[in-house]
């Protein structure tokens, strides 16, 4: 924008005769007023800051002495000067753009003759001047709040506004007074992107542009990573998992690296590998596993799983576990959450039947002792004892004491006395999935298989059958392996909980463990109590292996007596059945 410039200029001559042909009172000629002009320098063009002077020439045809003297206004209202001779006044400039500033000088002879003269001009307005554009932060990728910061300055002291025009690759994205963009909703990676300026001091502007930037690579985030098992044993492979994805800003696919330590060496990665030597396997990403076998006792895995999009790495992510100092299960500080579990931290083979430590549960409170069965004829062994129902003398899994086998939580016996009535902590501690019977002195045995998805307790399940109920043969669980078979009376291998005796005046139905024979009458569960570990309501004060079959065969030790595996007499210990789950 030009400003408008000019200059105006007035002169104004007074003279004062007197009347009667310009003649005074005295009848004398009083002669002419003084001639006088007057310039203002710089004339145009004048500044808000810039010195104006006022130059005054003064001519008096009857060559009397004259004196002046000047006054300045400014858009009317009067203004001292800042210095005044006899010819010329100066004013320093505090101006606005657009204002009119005037002088005035008056001319006066001896004689009190005067004239004036005036002369005007107008303050025109600096543009204010805009010289460079930042942009912060650099580099810039594609979530990144990008923030302008502008140079600017105005000659003329007035205050400035700015706005902004933000582009990217050519096209307007914003226009306005923010001075940031933010990338997460206006640019993506490679995209260039200027930033321009426009300040105006309300009457005038300045432009000025930023260099343009380009929205540079970002980096994914660390994943999560978690190493399973958590709380592993010495020997037991190591897996490394990422649990949740690393994050790319720009949406690159993205690849995971593995790399392991122990004890802060690197592991597997060539001549930097450390001891134990070996190398990773694979199990879902390349390199996540530490084999069976490579790790020991007091030891520290790290593995570290790094991102990349093919650009750069990100940061990485790690999991730490760290083995216990002693083998997992023989002692308290090292206890095994169950048996299945030490026998799997031991490779799955090569230990003893016998009594190890398991963790702390709700109903122990403590790390506890516990007898496990590691004999992997047992359908692969890890199995842990949780009861034993025996025809030792002594009256323990009676019906008035059924709760002992789903919601009391009481223990029973001795870890030293396992032949004798027996339940551990671990019956109600102890999550499974599958429950082993035991029968001595015959050795024969059966598995079974609860829900998979879903472990769960002995206790639990007996709780969740309900009843006594009739039950219908076929409908059990069906016997996973063991070395039972349906013989004598015993008609089917499967195992039942809380069965009726469907016959008869005496009805001998059970809770608890149960299998389905036929004694007195040809019918399924026909007295139920003899096949199942004891429990009786005909008599529910009793259990019925420490007193029916005399000195024959004894009942209620599952399912010997329907087999003809029981060898009696009642009550005497010789017979036995064991719960282990796993």
């Amino acid at each position: 924008m030009t400003p408008s410039r000019f200059l105006v200029l007035s002169l104004t001559f007074l003279g004062c005769r007197g009347p009667d042909n310009d003649k005074d009172d005295s009848g004398t000629d009083p002669g002419a007023p003084p001639i006088i002009t007057v310039s203002l320098s710089p004339s145009s063009g004048v500044t808000p800051n810039e010195t104006l002077t006022c130059t005054a020439s003064v001519e008096d045809p009857d060559e009397h002495a004259v004196s002046t003297s000047f006054t300045w206004s400014v858009d009317g209202a009067a203004v001292d000067a800042t210095e005044t001779t006899e010819l010329e006044s100066a004013l320093a400039g505090a101006f606005a753009g657009g204002q009119e500033v005037s002088c005035t000088a008056l001319a006066e002879d001896e004689t009190g003759l005067q004239s004036s003269a005036s002369a005007t001009t107008v303050v025109v307005n600096q543009a204010p001047e805009a010289t460079d554009v930042v942009l912060d932060p650099d580099p810039v990728t594609t979530n990144t709040v990008l923030r302008a910061a502008v140079t600017a300055s105005d000659a003329d002291g007035d205050p400035t506004a700015v706005t902004w025009s933000w582009s990217v690759d050519g096209a307007v994205v914003q226009e306005g007074e923010d001075d940031s963009l933010d990338g997460a909703t206006a640019f993506d990676k490679g995209q260039e992107i200027i930033a321009t300026a426009t300040v105006t001091d309300g009457t005038d502007t300045a432009t000025v542009a930023s260099a343009p930037v380009q929205v540079q690579n970002s980096p994914p985030t660390a994943p999560e990573v978690a190493i399973t098992p958590g709380a592993p044993g010495a020997g037991e492979a190591l897996v490394c998992g990422v649990t949740a994805d690393a994050i790319d800003d720009d949406s690159d696919p993205l690849s995971y690296t593995v790399a392991w330590s122990v004890d802060g060496s690197a592991w597997g990665s060539g001549e930097d590998a450390s001891d134990p030597d070996g190398e990773p396997e694979t199990t879902t990403l390349e390199g996540d596993t530490v084999p069976a076998g490579t790790t020991t006792y007091g030891q520290s895995w790290t593995c570290t799983v790094t991102a990349s999009d093919g650009e750069a790495d990100g940061a990485a992510g790690t999991a730490t576990v760290t083995l216990p100092d002693c083998a997992y299960g023989e002692s308290e500080d090292c206890p095994g959450a169950s048996c299945a579990d030490i026998l799997t931290a031991a490779g799955g083979s090569g230990l003893a039947d016998g009594v190890y430590i398991l963790e702390a549960g709700a109903v122990s409170g403590a790390p506890y002792e516990a007898w496990c069965l590691m004999d992997t004829g047992y359908d692969g062994g890890g199995w842990t004892l949780i009861a034993t129902y025996a025809s030792d003398g002594t009256t323990t899994w009676t019906y008035d004491a059924r709760r002992l086998q789903d919601t009391d939580t009481r223990t029973v016996g001795s870890i030293s006395a396992i032949e004798q009535d027996f339940k551990s902590p671990a019956y109600h501690d102890v999550l499974a999935t599958e429950v082993l019977f035991l029968h001595a002195p015959s050795t024969i045995w059966a598995s079974y298989a609860f829900d998979a998805s879903s472990p769960t307790t002995l206790g639990q399940e007996v709780l969740d059958a309900g009843g006594p109920s009739t039950r219908r043969a076929g409908t059990g669980l069906a016997m996973v392996a063991g070395t039972l078979t349906a013989a004598g009376n015993l008609n089917e291998t499967a195992l039942y909980f809380n069965a009726n005796d469907p016959d008869g005046s005496y009805p001998a139905n059970t809770w608890g463990p149960t299998w389905n024979a036929s004694f007195n009458n040809a019918v399924a569960f026909d007295d139920a109590a003899n096949s199942s570990i004891g429990t009786e309501s005909w008599v529910p004060d009793r259990e019925i292996n420490e007193t029916e079959g005399g000195s024959g065969p004894v009942r209620g030790v599952g399912w010997a007596y329907a087999t003809g595996d029981s060898v009696g007499p009642a009550g005497s210990g010789n017979d036995y059945l064991q719960a282990f789950t796993r």
